[in-house]
């Protein structure tokens, strides 16, 4: 990763972030993460990394379905924090007019956009992100510190910004051109155990969106209950197969029960010709967290420059969004 990348990766933990209105937050016993694409991923960290598990996360228009049941949730007791790193999502913009609707408690995080202009309009707590030119799957540490103004939460925000100020969290050249080259001409597969799915998430999101190829993911312990059994290879599948390359997240803070799948399987695919890698993650908290992120994010620019595509611009997505609005 080159050193301006290395600035502005720790710059989202030293540049002060804007808060309007801030006096009209209200906490509320339930809370709702809306979130698209790399707008949701820093809720997703927060959850799984600072064990948070009463946090929920939508990726859909309105909101959850349990919150049309006021058996289950009542939506005056419920903040819903929308989060758009545009601004102009639509499916935020959906749940947000929702939520005002339906009485919920408000709050927003974004650069600006339509959903700046909502926050305005309806006197709705807003952090802006500021806009130093990353994408939205890049700039996870603004928006974990946006929820953690958003939440009030001081020792969250202490160990965020802790985390990402560390110099020991860029990966060696070495180990990115390792990656890089056994995933040439591969399509990704990244398994990782329940608590680190964030992570193998966002790999799959830099391939896609850095790379351009296809990527997937599984979770031990479910995936020894059906993937594996994708890779009992035939002579007619052998092609189907041998288009994947296998990446594990080995933890050692793994249940041993997991981190023993993990190995089982691999050795499994290994003795059926299937290419496998395995990640040794490191640390544990929000620094495993980075430092897993930007290995990803590394290995991702490695293989686009090798390819030739363009990064990190996303021009399908972008003339989908505009097939849409027509």
């Amino acid at each position: 990763m080159h050193e301006d990348l290395h600035i502005q990766f720790q710059s989202q933990f030293t540049t002060e972030l804007k808060v309007e209105r801030s006096h009209f937050l209200q906490h509320k016993p339930h809370t709702i993460v809306c979130g698209m694409g790399g707008s949701h991923l820093p809720a997703w960290l927060v959850k799984n990394f600072d064990n948070q598990p009463e946090l929920s996360i939508h990726r859909d228009y309105g909101l959850p379905v349990y919150m049309y049941d006021s058996g289950i949730y009542d939506p005056k007791d419920t903040l819903v924090i929308l989060s758009s790193y545009s601004g102009n999502t639509e499916e935020i913009l959906d749940a947000a007019a929702e939520a005002l609707v339906r009485g919920c408690s408000l709050a927003a995080i974004t650069t600006g956009g339509e959903l700046a202009d909502f926050a305005r309009t309806h006197n709705i707590p807003l952090v802006i992100l500021p806009e130093i030119g990353l994408e939205p799957r890049l700039a996870i540490g603004f928006g974990m510190r946006a929820l953690a103004l958003i939440l009030e939460d001081d020792a969250l925000q202490q160990e965020i910004l802790l985390a990402g100020v560390r110099e020991d969290l860029f990966p060696h050249q070495d180990t990115v051109n390792t990656i890089a080259l056994f995933l040439k001409n591969k399509i990704p597969l990244i398994w990782a155990s329940n608590v680190n799915t964030p992570l193998s998430y966002i790999w799959k999101v830099h391939f896609n969106e850095t790379t351009k190829v296809p990527a997937f993911i599984d979770v031990c312990p479910e995936l020894c209950h059906n993937d594996l059994s994708g890779f009992d290879v035939t002579e007619s599948t052998s092609k189907i197969t041998d288009s994947m390359g296998v990446v594990i997240f080995a933890d050692p803070n793994d249940n041993p029960r997991i981190q023993k799948r993990m190995q089982v399987a691999s050795q499994m695919l290994i003795e059926k010709g299937i290419g496998v890698y395995t990640v040794e993650l490191s640390d544990t908290g929000f620094s495993k967290a980075f430092k897993t992120i930007l290995l990803g994010d590394a290995v991702a620019r490695e293989l686009a420059t090798g390819y030739g595509v363009p990064f990190p611009q996303t021009p399908l997505i972008a003339e989908f969004k505009k097939r849409m609005s027509e």
